[in-house]
């Protein structure tokens, strides 16, 4: 739905930037479809990097969306641990950190 309603977007003169979602393998045949490439994409990292099994899926589909897309910058919400940085700037890809707002209000409490 949300690529079917970035295309319209897209199509009327609304500048997007997609979210990029994947889970296994499997899911890259549809995940990267209708996204331009060479281009600015999002992708959240907030819940996918403390089990090993869920980092290991993430950064293989992290790899692929870079193989597919060749984005030229990535918007990531979320930390971005260093094998993330690694690969984006192999890939030539500018990559432009948000904290989540877990992470936020975290380092709040911290602070108090």
């Amino acid at each position: 739905m949300s690529h079917a309603l970035a295309h319209w977007w897209s199509d009327r003169g609304i500048e997007i930037i997609p979210n990029v979602r994947f889970s296994t393998p499997d899911s890259y045949e549809f995940a990267f479809d209708g996204i331009e490439h060479n281009s600015t994409v999002a992708i959240g990292t907030h819940g996918c990097m403390k089990r090993y099994e869920d980092k290991k899926y993430f950064m293989d589909g992290f790899h692929k969306m870079l193989e597919v897309l060749q984005p030229k910058n990535i918007i990531i919400y979320g930390t971005v641990p260093q094998e993330i940085a690694a690969a984006a700037k192999d890939a030539g890809a500018h990559i432009h950190a948000f904290p989540s707002q877990c992470a936020i209000a975290h380092k709040k409490k911290k602070v108090r």
